[in-house]
């Protein structure tokens, strides 16, 4: 769940990423209890409708047994992510002893 002020301020940024990347984006806002329930029902139904969403750092360990998620490790390497430009990455990195980067913030 996004508080209103972080949504907001995503909202004013979806114009200029698309201007700058020729990426349409559609944003939607949910309460965290939606959120949830939606990412694993449309998880379930494999319908692809959702590409990025933001995760609860408490739901890793759900999401990742599920394999809702994917580990982000190829994409990392791939577009050469310096780990470094996210401040609480490491956070993300290790869940219960898994080495699999599975979000980043």
């Amino acid at each position: 769940m996004l508080d209103r002020a972080t949504a907001d301020t995503i909202r004013t940024m979806i114009s200029k990423f698309t201007d700058e990347t020729g990426i349409r984006i559609e944003m939607m806002q949910y309460s965290h209890f939606e959120l949830r329930k939606k990412v694993i029902f449309e998880h379930e139904a494999q319908s692809g409708d959702i590409d990025i969403f933001y995760l609860s750092p408490d739901w890793i360990g759900l999401m990742s047994k599920n394999d809702c998620i994917l580990p982000l490790d190829n994409y990392v390497e791939e577009h050469r992510l310096d780990l470094s430009d996210f401040p609480t990455a490491d956070l993300f990195i290790k869940y219960h002893g898994r080495e699999d980067i599975l979000g980043l913030p």
